[in-house]
């Protein structure tokens, strides 16, 4: 099995650029970190007040379920699902999250 490796660079980089590189290249590695990636957004994307009331949240086939504990942020988030999927793909650089299914 060859492994194929990114050209070297010359340039200095922070580890966050090279883990931003490496998250927008289109590998099977990088869309499971592009998936770690669009979880770890929810808060600051859905917002606190949502984010507190979280208690699961996984991605599945482009859909990405969230169960609340509170049927006011799961009505917030219902009415703020087309602003939050497109927030978290504009994040991620890449159409990941097609539907929000609110539970």
């Amino acid at each position: 099995m060859k492994i194929h490796l990114p050209p070297r660079r010359t340039a200095i980089m922070s580890l966050g650029d090279i883990l931003l590189e490496s998250i927008r290249s289109n590998t099977r590695e990088t869309s499971m970190l592009r998936r770690a990636y669009i979880l770890g957004l929810w808060e600051d994307v859905a917002g606190k007040s949502i984010a507190a009331r979280t208690q699961q949240l996984f991605l599945r086939d482009k859909k990405l379920f969230v169960e609340l504990s509170s049927s006011v942020a799961r009505n917030e988030a219902f009415m703020r699902r087309d602003e939050i999927i497109m927030r978290l793909n504009e994040q991620a650089q890449a159409h990941i999250v097609s539907e929000l299914i609110l539970r």
